[in-house]
């Protein structure tokens, strides 16, 4: 079946705009191989795209598969100025009709290029919830007992009001008492800490046990470029207050 300009398939409420374009073998209603409607295009046009037209009084949006055969999402109606694009090869472009990864996302000229995660409860009732977070998963089956995610940096509230927030930044690993933990925590108050989640300084090394120098595991090592193992062992911390040092 075919229709042209200003005829109707059926009782489908379609028209058709343009006389390079045909409905061919469309099927409307009827199951064709889980086919219910087939937009063909019959000539190549100037820009080799087929697509389909939303009208809105504030702008046109445009759905379409364009010439080099990606699924695009545009308001120009040859497709070329996409906001959104799925190529054959599955990646995913957002501002940018050529990703080069699974997904790029493009701003235009001098525009700031932005991902936003946003989520938690409306209201924060205690500290320790996580609002958003980002997950790194593996494909290797070792990495397990976590939905296979091996990292994770979350936004997590330091407070039971929302009003503190800090980042938590975990690891993975195998048959650990808890495979995939927390490793080091950014405060609010810009606090880092490695082994504890309560910095209390700018910088906060806890390791469980005895603390007893050189011999612990918990501790700050500052390591030059020297070539013998003593002068690997050179280097400096300095402790200062005010004008005056120790």
């Amino acid at each position: 079946s075919s229709v042209t300009d200003s005829e109707t398939l059926g009782n489908a409420p379609i028209t058709v705009s343009g006389a390079d374009v045909t409905f061919t073998g469309t099927i409307i209603g009827e199951d064709q191989n889980s086919i219910q409607l087939i937009l063909r295009r019959t000539s190549s046009g100037t820009d080799g795209n087929t697509s389909i037209k939303f009208e809105q009084p504030l702008g046109d949006g445009y759905l379409g598969v364009n010439a080099s055969g990606s699924l695009a999402f545009g308001t120009a109606a040859d497709l070329s100025t996409n906001k959104f694009t799925v190529t054959r090869a599955g990646d995913v472009g957002i501002g940018t009709s050529l990703p080069d990864t699974l997904l790029h996302v493009k701003a235009a000229d001098t525009v700031t290029g932005v991902i936003k995660i946003e989520g938690g409860k409306n209201t924060v009732t205690s500290a320790g919830e996580i609002n958003s977070q980002l997950d790194f998963g593996s494909n290797d089956g070792s990495v397990n007992n976590s939905g296979n995610v091996g990292g994770r940096i979350s936004s997590i509230t330091e407070n039971t009001n929302g009003a503190l927030v800090g980042m938590a930044f975990s690891t993975f690993q195998q048959s650990r008492a808890v495979d995939l933990q927390e490793a080091m925590r950014i405060t609010n108050a810009g606090n880092v800490g490695i082994g504890t989640t309560l910095p209390e300084n700018k910088l906060h090394v806890q390791q469980a046990g005895l603390f007893t120098g050189i011999q612990s595991t918990a501790g700050i090592r500052i390591k030059s470029d020297g070539a013998s193992a003593i002068d690997n062992y050179h280097g400096t911390i300095a402790l200062s207050r005010g004008t005056g040092s120790v």
